[in-house]
């Protein structure tokens, strides 16, 4: 059982405190070093070369970094959504 801070005490598998809401899940971190764990640390990564990405596209195809910046999202999951579909001329 943990308990919150309103004294609440909820399972193990619990979320969110049963009385009061409060989250109880917290960022994962990696126990020998306290860095957060592998996916995150790999999320993150993956969200700096997207960036690193797209400035560069910029510098070379400014049109197209606007495109990509406002077209991709990141976080947990990652996405390409166009505010319109694009008219592609290759």
């Amino acid at each position: 059982m943990r308990r919150t801070a309103c004294g609440h005490e909820n399972r193990d598998s619990a979320r969110f405190c049963g009385a009061c809401a409060t989250p109880l899940v917290t960022e994962p971190v990696c126990s020998s070093c306290g860095a957060a764990d592998t996916s995150d640390r790999a999320r993150k990564a993956v969200t700096s070369r997207i960036r690193e990405s797209s400035a560069r596209i910029t510098t070379e195809h400014p049109a197209l970094g606007i495109h990509l910046e406002n077209a991709i999202r990141t976080g947990v999951f990652c996405s390409y959504r166009p505010e319109r579909s694009p008219d592609w001329n290759c």
